[in-house]
């Protein structure tokens, strides 16, 4: 991540600005670091330069995801090599 793409940045979860804190870095590239909301403190970490915009699932995301790959596992396995 280049630090100038913090200007285009916001928090997903309030839409405020975010806090840089720089762990690693190559160049101008950003290897490893954090992003925090000025306003709700929630903390996205940066990892192999891709910032990690996470929540956490509901159950009933949890579920869809499970079942989603459970299918896409099975139809990967029918096609042929």
């Amino acid at each position: 991540m280049r630090q100038r793409l913090l200007n285009f940045l916001a928090c997903p979860k309030c839409q405020k600005e975010l806090n840089l804190f720089i762990l690693k870095k190559e160049g101008k590239e950003i290897i490893e670091g954090e992003l925090t909301c000025s306003f709700c403190n929630k903390k996205f970490p940066i990892t192999n330069g891709i910032p990690r915009f996470i929540f956490e699932l509901s159950k009933e995301e949890r579920k869809t995801q499970k079942s989603f790959g459970y299918e896409w596992k099975k139809f990967s396995e029918m096609l042929p090599i």
